[in-house]
């Protein structure tokens, strides 16, 4: 019912006449259930597409946390659980396809035409970015901090201390509107182009997959490019540079610890309100001179020079 009721709600808006004329003033028009049903598809495959990738191409070098069961001894022979050897996440990849779904309320959502210049575009990205990073910061550190909120909007996204893929998206329906679709709808409200939004859609889906993953991949060299993963996403959001960006060691420690690294894009909120950690160095949670891996920080640098 939820976003049956968030998309009545801004349809009926956009029905007062007031706010229709303001709208047509502005060259305003609803984002539309052909783009919106594009995205869900694109995300819903892009999740499953990361997932397999992981499967496949993940190294323990650049694993952040042990999978291993707790309390059990680790012997000399015995191989360490890697990504492809969890448990199935079967569930979270249902409701994976179930959060994403409700992005449905989009198609109803009017935004403004499309951006004439590279500087109006790079500055509402920036713009949206900055605000998407601060909203989500607040809210994410007040629903950590008061059990009451913690327990009805964040509790199951943290079920995942040691998260996949599909953990990005395992939230409550609250906790998704709170954290994404009422900063939408606030841009929305100041004109946000609908290219922009497009985008920062787009490249935030990948990117929160990514910060999800467990794993160090930002220095995968990418195909037919001579340039890796961390260097692509700072060429699309250079001003991770400025501020500080928030990659997959941080999250995946907040994950583990709960009680640092708030902020979704960027670091400097964190380390302004005292509640950054740079998170574990990949390879070093199963270095601990059993099984395969010897040395994290070497195996990560030799896969660099690969």
């Amino acid at each position: 019912w939820g976003p049956a009721l968030l998309g009545a709600a801004m349809w009926g808006l956009c029905q007062v006449p007031a706010v229709q004329h303001r709208l047509d003033q502005q060259g305003m028009t609803p984002y539309g259930f052909e783009a919106t049903i594009a995205y869900i598809a694109f995300a819903i495959t892009l999740s499953l597409a990361v997932h397999g990738w992981m499967c496949i191409f993940a190294e323990p070098e650049r694993q952040l946390q042990a999978y291993d069961p707790k309390g059990k001894p680790i012997e000399e022979s015995t191989p360490r659980v890697s990504y492809k050897d969890k448990s199935p996440p079967k569930a979270a990849a249902v409701r994976t396809a179930a959060a994403i779904a409700t992005s449905i309320v989009y198609a109803v959502f009017p935004f403004g035409a499309n951006t004439q210049t590279w500087g109006a575009f790079v500055a509402w990205a920036f713009a949206l970015s900055l605000y998407w990073d601060f909203h989500f910061f607040c809210a994410h550190k007040l629903a950590h901090e008061y059990s009451t909120l913690y327990k009805f909007f964040h509790k199951l996204h943290h079920t995942y201390k040691d998260p996949d893929c599909f953990g990005a998206y395992f939230v409550t329906y609250q906790s998704h509107v709170v954290l994404e679709q009422i900063v939408v709808v606030l841009f929305c409200l100041c004109g946000l182009p609908r290219d922009v939004f497009t985008f920062v859609l787009y490249w935030g889906t990948f990117g929160t997959l990514v910060q999800h993953c467990g794993h160090e991949i930002g220095s995968v060299k990418l195909p037919f490019l001579p340039i890796t993963l961390d260097q692509f996403s700072s060429l699309l959001s250079p001003w991770g540079l400025l501020l500080g960006g928030h990659g997959t060691a941080e999250h995946d420690w907040h994950h583990e610890k709960f009680t640092a690294n708030y902020a979704l894009s960027f670091t400097y909120l964190d380390k302004l309100f005292g509640s950054y950690h740079s998170g574990r160095v990949p390879g070093e949670a199963i270095s601990n001179g059993k099984g395969a891996i010897s040395n994290g920080k070497e195996a990560l640098s030799n896969g660099k020079e690969a």
